[in-house]
């Protein structure tokens, strides 16, 4: 029986540690938990040509933030980069954002995007 029981306190504090729950002097471990949290990034792309378009789609599909820069590329690759990607939005159910005349905001459908926030506000909480 005692062989049972060390067996499932060591199956729970394996779980524990492995959901970021082991306690280390009643602190949190936050190395371990740390390696098992999705690492989060937001890529920054400056596509030279339209072929770069499609790393874009695989970062969303991947679930990725990706912010554009169209400004190394003509008007009318920007524009047919714009309309490719735009359609891989849709059907993705992403975000899009346009933050500047050549810059926009790719997200996964699970990151909500807030544009409430007005410039007074950010302003006044300095």
């Amino acid at each position: 029986m005692s062989v049972l029981v060390e067996s499932l306190s060591d199956l729970l504090t394996d779980l524990k540690r492995i959901f970021g729950f082991a306690r280390e002097n009643n602190r949190f471990r936050d190395e371990e938990k740390a390696d098992y949290l999705p690492e989060e990034k937001v890529i920054i792309l400056k596509p030279n040509s339209f072929s770069e378009a499609k790393k874009v789609i695989d970062m969303l599909k991947a679930k990725q933030t990706v912010i554009l820069n169209l400004n190394l590329v003509e008007r009318k690759v920007a524009t047919k980069i714009l309309d490719f990607i735009s359609g891989a939005v849709y059907s993705l159910d992403n975000n899009l954002e346009k933050i500047d005349s050549n810059i926009f905001l790719f997200t996964p459908r699970n990151i909500e995007l807030d544009d409430s926030i007005t410039n007074d506000e950010v302003t006044s909480s300095d």
